[in-house]
């Protein structure tokens, strides 16, 4: 029988990390920051208060090795924590800072429209040799409890409009469309992005 855990991030999970974040997103990370997108996010991950901190991460194993995180922040973590993040930014690329600043006020206008009250899940993400067995079920559903932990009463994320298995999933455990976010050009690409919400009582 498998033995399966789910823990808090650590400081060695930075790599992990990142490569499942790029999973969720691979295309639209590497248009924002670049071929170094893997590389920032790994960076990130290990400096507090910042989107992709290590203290928003939770982590499933199975049997000691990593199948999946997720991570989630709420409202007012998310804006405290875009603007770290820039800062770290600036930090790493210094002049070539400037190159992506146009992106990220492009992606800014629709990143995470979320309000006082709400939970934000950021990602989620199973490496491949663990997905269809029911087990990502656990991980979306961590940012829920949470929620409900501190009160809050919604739990928000962003899902790619043409990803049907991920928005398939999250309306079976109970999301709804909230809106249809504007549609971003980078580099000639058009991303598109749904809005999508579950109201815990």
């Amino acid at each position: 029988m498998e033995n399966i855990v789910i823990r808090k991030g650590r400081p060695e999970d930075g790599r992990d990390f990142a490569k499942l974040s790029m999973l969720t997103a691979s295309d639209y990370f590497s248009e924002i920051f670049g071929e170094n997108a893997e590389s920032i996010i790994e960076n990130s991950y290990r400096y507090g208060n910042n989107i992709f901190s290590r203290q928003y991460s939770y982590f499933m194993e199975i049997d000691g090795k990593i199948a999946g995180m997720t991570s989630f922040y709420e409202h007012d973590e998310k804006n405290s924590g875009l603007l770290f993040f820039v800062m770290l930014l600036i930090r790493y690329m210094k002049f070539k800072f400037l190159l992506y600043i146009g992106r990220l006020l492009k992606v800014r206008k629709i990143f995470a429209r979320t309000r006082k009250g709400d939970m934000y899940s950021a990602g989620s993400a199973m490496y491949p040799e663990f997905r269809g067995r029911g087990l990502g079920d656990r991980l979306f559903r961590l940012s829920e409890l949470a929620a409900r932990d501190r009160g809050l009463k919604r739990v928000v994320v962003d899902v790619k409009s043409d990803n049907i298995p991920a928005l398939s999933l999250r309306k079976k455990i109970g999301y709804v469309i909230e809106e249809k976010l504007p549609a971003v050009k980078l580099n000639g690409k058009r991303f598109e992005y749904l809005k999508l919400v579950k109201n815990l009582n």
